[in-house]
């Protein structure tokens, strides 16, 4: 018996070394700064502010003098998978749906019972903006994309065997920003930046099985580990053009990369001893972005906007290698087969006096995940709709922003049912001297 366990377990060990966290459309978050999300994030023919490093450089040509800006997030989520996570045989795992737990005696359920994670974090972001000799420069710190989960479940078997396991993924991808933007002739501004990038990641899967009843089932611990982080470079170039003093269009592009990262793994499964650890290279593959956008002034007080922006996830792909590959640190190479995925966003912006603002918008980001690949350990991806609902108010030479927003999806897959659901509050705090 203890022979079988042992060939058991080791199969699993070579099998559990293949899965990783994905990161679905929950990757890119709705953007940076509360008046642009205020207006559902369509802001690439805006850009007048100090996040126009992020939207679009060439927007630097319309703010004036030295202005600097500071925002807080804090988002609240909660996720669904009304399967929660597998806990299969073998045979019937798979790679692409995020697998990660193996089913090693016939008595344990195929899956846990836990169908729902929430939580909170806080995000700080700035940036600034000066006029050098006829040239605007702009410098911005922000995190554009990243995801987070913390899940953990315990069940007993049939022999009264506990068994507990837990799952906690973060990564996040923070952008040093610096841009310069001109206005080459009258109304048509251009404007290039640079993304230092800097990238951390942890992902960490743990289960215990023990005290069963019956003493032929023994216990059991697993672990699975891994934890990197890299540089890389994004460039960022941006149009700005007024045809009309009521109108104008906006364009960006980021470049995307590839970021190296370098990082440590450990693998355990005491059914199948040593453990096994070893540092490791990953290519991390940062999409490309682009997107247009138009807004429209009919009246000095009334802003109106609309964006259409794209993602460019099919380059999506798992590279990682093991300086010492082993049965449960395994080599990577998966093509993930996302598509290309689109957002819509629209916003208006009315000035009720010349200090205070309201804004409303709403945006639709599609997934670019197939449905074979929706699980919690995937980051349960669904297409994600969104309202905003924001006001600016003036006070001296300080500007205090503030937006609530809802973000919502829901996604049907075999009829097992994923949603997401987001709320979340931001508070900036700008000047333009």
């Amino acid at each position: 018996m203890r022979k079988s366990l042992l060939i058991l377990g080791m199969f699993c060990c070579g099998f559990l070394g293949l899965p990783d966290n994905v990161l679905a459309g929950g990757y890119e978050w709705g953007g940076l700064g509360p008046r642009a999300c205020g207006m559902g994030g369509a802001f690439t023919a805006v850009a007048d502010d100090w996040t126009a490093t992020y939207w679009n450089p060439a927007g630097l040509t319309e703010t004036e003098g030295i202005g600097f800006g500071i925002e807080l997030l804090q988002p609240n989520y909660k996720g669904k998978d009304g399967n929660s996570i597998a806990n299969l045989d073998p045979a019937d795992m798979s790679v692409t749906q995020g697998d990660i737990f193996a089913r090693v005696y016939p008595v344990e359920p195929t899956s846990f019972e836990n169908t729902e994670i929430s939580g909170h974090f806080y995000q700080p972001c700035m940036g600034g903006f000066i006029d050098l000799m006829g040239i605007k420069v702009g410098a911005g710190f922000y995190v554009p994309v990243g995801n987070w989960m913390d899940w953990d479940d315990t069940l007993m078997d049939p022999t009264n065997a506990e068994i507990s396991a837990s799952y906690f993924t973060s990564m996040w991808l923070m952008t040093g920003n610096l841009s310069i933007a001109k206005e080459i002739i009258p109304n048509l501004s251009i404007g290039a930046g640079l993304n230092g990038l800097y990238i951390k990641n942890k992902f960490e899967a743990k289960k215990s099985y023990e005290g069963s009843s019956n003493p032929l089932l023994i216990d059991y611990d697993f672990e699975y580990k891994t934890e990197g982080k890299g540089y890389g470079f994004e460039g960022i170039l941006g149009v700005m053009f007024k045809p009309l003093p009521i109108l104008s269009v906006g364009a960006v592009y980021r470049t995307g990369s590839e970021i190296n990262l370098d990082g440590s793994g450990n693998y355990s499964q005491t059914l199948a001893p040593p453990a096994e650890s070893s540092n490791y290279t990953e290519t991390f593959y940062h999409p490309s972005t682009y997107g247009v956008g138009l807004t429209f002034k009919p009246t000095a007080k009334i802003l109106i906007s609309a964006d259409w922006q794209r993602s460019n996830w099919s380059t999506w792909k798992t590279v990682m290698n093991f300086e010492t590959e082993g049965v449960g640190l395994r080599d990577k190479d998966i093509d993930w087969g996302w598509e290309v995925t689109n957002r819509y966003r629209f916003g208006v912006e009315g000035r009720l006096t010349d200090r205070l603002a309201l804004r409303t918008g709403f945006y639709y980001d599609g997934s670019p995940a197939p449905d074979e690949q929706i699980s919690f350990t995937n980051i349960a991806d669904v297409d994600r709709k969104g309202i905003a609902l924001g006001a600016g108010y003036e006070w001296a030479k300080l500007q205090i922003d503030l937006l609530y927003e809802y973000q919502w999806g829901d996604r049907s897959v075999n009829d097992i049912e994923y949603s997401q659901r987001v709320n979340a509050i931001t508070l900036a705090l700008s000047t333009q001297l």
